[in-house]
């Protein structure tokens, strides 16, 4: 902790990210959390590169009069209440080598 407001994290010297984060940043956790050995990869431009780990749910929904289905993606290294909606054509064009089964 770095005074009342800021806390500094033990990072590996290669990591791309700054060390020390605000309390605002943070937000309370419920259930049971994901706990990792190793960092998330970043690509070049610091956007974080994580791939899909598993399809939860999928729905179809309206767009532009148009049916879109729409995939509930859990991601690796992540909890499934932290799954995200993401529309199956796009999913399925960035990750072209993802085993799509339903769980």
């Amino acid at each position: 902790m770095i005074g009342k407001v800021a806390y500094i994290l033990d990072l590996p010297a290669d990591t791309r990210i700054h060390n020390v984060f605000h309390v605002s940043l943070l937000k309370k956790r419920h259930g049971d959390h994901v706990v990792s050995e190793q960092l998330q990869r970043f690509n070049e431009d610091g956007d974080l590169m994580i791939r899909p780990m598993a399809i939860l749910d999928r729905r179809v929904k309206k767009k532009r009069n148009k049916a879109i289905t729409e995939v509930l993606v859990q991601w690796e290294q992540t909890n499934p209440e932290d799954a995200t909606w993401k529309e199956l054509h796009e999913v399925q064009r960035q990750y072209p080598d993802f085993e799509w089964r339903t769980v």
